[in-house]
């Protein structure tokens, strides 16, 4: 079974393969322009038989070239126009779609199961919580994932979605949409709507001149023919897109379904879903105007192009049941009347089911925990107990073990206790940015005065007051709470505008200056909330040698924090490099400076390919585990690392971890 990093780099191949598709697709197109201009060309040689006295450029090859060159430069600016329109992410699409965006605290039941199914599963899979977004005026079911990248993902699901399907066959099609965000699908989309845009950009254009020549009263017959041409060469491009379309999404469906039994742990929930559409007689039909250019980001065609196998961007629905159910017997399910009220009733206005309370555990909330930033006294081996929850017997964690669990999703995952407070501010922009600071307010009272005069200052009374309703329980979180808090907060913060944001930016930035020195966790709180601020579309096809510095510096980083002795740290070091053959590494010597140019680092290497991501986490865990003790510093910048490289690591809770490094070390 592949991995998350193989799924990335057949994700990058099909981006290769979209391009050779479209390359075709082109040349195509300009063919027939070509064909178009040699009847016009023959037009003329009626009236000129002498060809030699035709312009050069009408003869036969350079007319070709032009045919094809001019055409490639009006499709290549018509998808660059689009894809730039989509550079803010999956909101845009949604919006465009006319969906609605469900945020904040929603009373309605149906936006609140969203929202808490939404969240259990970006918990579960350790990645930044896409936003949710509901198309109220489709009644069909269905439902789409769209994004460049984990932190500006959406997740958009119909109205009939919510209104005809119960619980765990709504998580079957979220954890389906959610395998298409992790395996680079929902951004390949996005890549493949500019693509097709360009295709059918003559037909738009035609469609105008012709609109304008039944307005115009002079009747200009030259628009009507123009017109005329475009909308139909616009025709062959839509035939063509569609069939580029096809080419590339149809075989990721069956891989989307099963990764939602591998995220649900439940072989029907997603198996029913699709019993439901194929029974409901409304079935996964789309009446938006745009359901043709958008069809391969759903569940299920949408029903606006040709029923044809080879146009179709879905496999059949039969074939995708009989995959997830063998014993399905062809007939579907009929979705139950006044299902809607009952399912709406069901859930509470609580957080997700992922979250506990941790107000009974008799702690005093007036009791002060060590300093946001701070060592674990005592670090011990850590094994993947959190991802088991006691139900087997966790095997130790390994480098191989890490790499293994990027980009799943456990259902039995040991996430994190949230105090209810904190998972609602996570709900709204404003208790988002106060939470932010709460978080980074430090347990020093010197230090936290100071920090609150710059909240004063920068921020305002309003959000100071936030703060500090917030922080008591802030207290009372674990390290791993804490982080877990920033997550999911993204999708609020998302909402700020851009001077919001960069009011934000300046705050959290003075408040770490307050202390005189930044901490890991002061680091990978500003990193994990600010990192997908900035949604323009990035190359990954960088290797390993053209990021070298920034690899040297992330492992220097990583062997100095987790040393518990001087000589530790070079034998990490050594242990780590010797992964990543063909690289001059060095340890970096420690250095107040060298934490800080840690960000920056991680900027640079989102550039790099999915197998070069891949050799890169696996060196740096074993540098983690080098020494078979983890601290939560080093726990914390590996997820950093994870997170600025679009590879989701489920929670690794350090509190709960047990022997058994040790172990592993007497098998060897």
């Amino acid at each position: 079974m592949r991995d998350f990093f193989e799924h990335q780099a057949v994700a990058q191949r099909r981006t290769r393969l979209l391009l050779l598709c479209m390359l075709l697709a082109v040349v195509a197109l300009g063919s027939v322009v070509f064909g178009a201009l040699c009847c016009v060309r023959a037009l003329l040689l009626m009236r000129v038989p002498d060809s030699a006295q035709l312009p050069t450029m009408l003869q036969t090859w350079p007319l070709f070239a032009w045919s094809v060159g001019v055409t490639a430069a009006l499709v290549a600016i018509a998808s660059i126009l689009r894809t730039w329109s989509l550079r803010e992410g999956g909101s845009v699409l949604a919006e465009m779609l006319g969906a609605r965006l469900v945020s904040g605290q929603p009373q309605d039941g149906l936006d609140r199961r969203l929202l808490n199914v939404v969240s259990e599963m970006a918990l579960a899979a350790g990645t930044p919580v896409p936003q949710a977004y509901v198309l109220d005026l489709e009644p069909g079911i269905n439902a789409l994932a769209a994004g460049w990248d984990l932190g500006d993902s959406v997740i958009c699901v119909t109205r009939g979605c919510l209104h005809k399907l119960t619980r765990s066959e709504l998580q079957g099609v979220v954890a389906h949409e959610f395998s298409h965000i992790l395996h680079g699908d929902a951004r390949l989309n996005l890549r493949l709507m500019g693509a097709v845009f360009g295709m059918v950009s003559l037909g738009l254009l035609g469609k105008q001149l012709l609109r304008g020549s039944a307005w115009s009263t002079r009747r200009d017959a030259s628009l009507v023919v123009v017109g005329g041409a475009l909308s139909a060469l616009g025709a062959v491009g839509g035939w063509l897109g569609n069939l580029v379309k096809a080419a590339v999404s149809r075989q990721r469906e069956y891989l989307a379904d099963a990764a939602a039994v591998q995220y649900t742990r439940d072989p029907e929930s997603i198996a029913r879903a699709l019993k439901k559409i194929g029974g409901y007689v409304l079935g996964a039909r789309l009446s938006t105007v745009r359901a043709e250019e958008v069809e391969h980001f759903f569940l299920e065609d949408t029903g606006s192009t040709a029923s044809w196998a080879w146009l179709t961007t879905h496999p059949p629905l039969h074939d995708r049941i009989r995959r997830l159910d063998p014993s399905f017997d062809g007939r579907f399910l009929t979705p139950a009347e006044g299902l809607a009220e009952a399912l709406g009733a069901a859930e509470t206005s609580t957080p997700p089911r992922a979250y506990r309370s941790v107000d009974s555990n008799g702690d005093d909330p007036r009791a002060p925990l060590p300093a946001a930033g701070s060592h674990d006294a005592g670090a011990l081996p850590l094994t993947a107990a959190a991802a088991y929850n006691g139900r087997d017997a966790p095997p130790p964690l390994t480098a191989a073990a890490i790499l293994q669990m990027i980009g799943t999703s456990h259902a039995n995952v040991a996430t994190p206790e949230l105090d209810p407070l904190l998972a609602q501010a996570c709900e709204n922009s404003f208790s988002a940015c106060g939470l932010v600071l709460a978080l980074l307010i430090s347990s020093d009272k010197r230090v936290a005065q100071r920090q609150v005069r710059q909240i004063l200052e920068m921020a305002g009374a309003d959000l100071l007051s936030e703060a500090e309703r917030l922080y008591p329980a802030v207290l009372r979180a674990s390290r791993l709470a804490r982080l877990t808090l920033a997550t999911l907060a993204a999708p609020a913060l998302r909402a700020l505008s851009p001077a919001q944001k960069q009011a934000q930016r300046r705050t959290v930035a003075a408040m770490i200056r307050e202390d005189g020195a930044t901490s890991i966790f002061e680091l990978v709180i500003s990193y994990t909330v600010t990192v997908h601020w900035q949604h323009a579309p990035q190359k990954r096809s960088a290797g390993l040698r053209a990021c070298q510095a920034a690899v040297q510096l992330v492992l220097s980083c990583l062997v100095h924090t987790g040393a518990a002795f001087d000589d530790c740290a070079p034998r990490a070091f050594d242990q780590a490099a010797a992964r990543l053959p063909g690289l001059a590494l060095r340890l970096l010597p420690q250095h107040p400076r060298l934490l800080s140019g840690f960000t920056t680092a991680l900027d640079e290497l989102q550039a790099l390919r999915p197998t070069a991501r891949a050799a890169l986490i696996e060196a740096c865990a074993h540098a983690v585990i080098a020494d078979s003790r983890v601290t939560e510093d080093e726990l914390t910048l590996l997820r950093a690392l994870c997170l600025a490289l679009d590879a989701p690591l489920p929670p690794l809770d350090h509190s709960s971890a047990v022997s058994g490094a040790a172990s592993r070390l007497q098998a060897v």
